[in-house]
């Protein structure tokens, strides 16, 4: 009956994840969806719940004992385990008319007062509209704001090297983005993007300069902590070009980043690659074996150190320098099972991540197998 809600889909992703130094953090994060179709419209309702608890090694080793340590609000000692809950839901209407829409209305929520942007509930429009100028071309336009919840899984997995007394926090993100698509022909396609930005809470990762921590013997490591920027902004274009041929494909993409701090204790600063430019190509040699190579730029960013925790203001900002990094993997399908011989930085670069974190293992090789059931 299209008169009917009915329940579109749902699931549930849990992940248990143990830090090497003590930090546990189960996640849990279900989602359900239900659509109404009436007339040319259909109705859209969704709901996501993030349940995340963390506990946490108290070894005072392991951190800095200092009255100024939550300055940096993310990077802190704490001695009891936490547990947060993200709410996020949005109610959509979709249709077709000279544009093709979907508009509605998005709510975020976490109840904790004690966490930045936390306590209050966000309600925002979403707007997505699709433009068909023909059967070869079109333009996107996505407008939205929304609540970014970090949680230390996640940052985890983007930086590992990340202080294990990282509290997790949210980030408030305004989204504008314009995409142009073309098919030149039925192998070769092209896209154009232009996107505005602009995010209170960003993560930016640091480090303590060498000189500070030589006064504290007793420490066991020193982390990359996460400050978080007042405000950044600034746009990105990009632009990429997708070729798929019977026995190759191949993948371009290219970004310019215009994206930085307005802090003004470092006004100016790009943390964010200024250029990257990523490559994917495909081949296959035979029916069952196929060889991939993946090529990706990284150009200057900036990065920047804490000097002393008991001055306000006392940071420092240095330059990471470009690195270019090209995997190479070979594919055989058996069957059910696909067996995997993979050769990581073939060129053996230097990779500079952070200040002071750099990988240094060159070229690496390893061999796995997947199985399809």
């Amino acid at each position: 009956d299209s008169q009917t809600s009915l329940l579109s889909s749902f699931d549930c992703n849990a992940n248990y994840f143990h830090h090497n130094y003590g930090r546990q953090e189960l996640f849990i994060k279900p989602s359900i969806n239900f659509q109404k179709e009436q007339g040319l419209k259909k109705y859209h309702f969704n709901l996501d719940l993030v349940f995340a608890h963390s506990t946490l090694n108290n070894d005072s080793s392991l951190v800095l004992d200092n009255l100024h340590y939550g300055r940096f609000k993310s990077l802190r000692s704490l001695n009891n385990n936490f547990s947060d809950l993200f709410i996020r839901s949005k109610l959509f209407v979709s249709g077709s008319n000279f544009f093709d829409y979907n508009v509605g209305v998005s709510f975020d929520y976490l109840p904790n007062e004690n966490i930045k942007f936390g306590g209050k509930p966000q309600f925002s429009p979403e707007i997505y509209l699709v433009h068909k100028i023909n059967n070869n071309q079109h333009l996107e336009l996505t407008l939205k704001r929304s609540l970014l919840y970090h949680s230390f899984y996640q940052v985890f997995s983007e930086t590992p090297f990340v202080d294990p007394y990282f509290r997790n926090s949210l980030s408030k993100l305004v989204n504008m983005d314009l995409m142009y698509i073309k098919k030149i022909n039925q192998d070769i396609s092209f896209s154009g993007q232009l996107k505005y930005i602009r995010e209170r809470g960003a993560l930016i990762p640091f480090v303590f300069s060498q000189e500070y921590l030589n006064n504290f013997s007793a420490l066991t490591m020193n982390p990359l902590g996460m400050y978080r920027d007042g405000l950044r902004r600034g746009i990105s274009a990009s632009s990429s070009i997708s070729i798929d041929k019977e026995r190759y494909s191949l993948f371009i993409d290219l970004v310019w980043n215009r994206i930085k701090s307005k802090n003004t204790d470092y006004e100016g600063a790009q943390f964010v690659p200024k250029i990257k430019i990523n490559s994917v190509l495909t081949i296959s040699v035979f029916d069952k074996i196929n060889i991939i190579s993946t090529s990706n730029f990284y150009g200057k960013r900036d990065a920047f150190q804490i000097t002393d925790l008991t001055i306000d203001n006392s940071f420092e900002t240095s330059t990471i320098d470009s690195y270019l990094i090209t995997d190479l993997s070979i594919s055989y399908d058996f069957n059910s099972t696909q067996f995997l011989l993979n050769f990581n930085n073939i060129f053996n670069q230097n990779i500079d991540f952070f200040h002071g974190y750099y990988d240094d293992d060159g070229l690496r090789i390893s061999l796995g197998c997947v199985y399809k059931f």
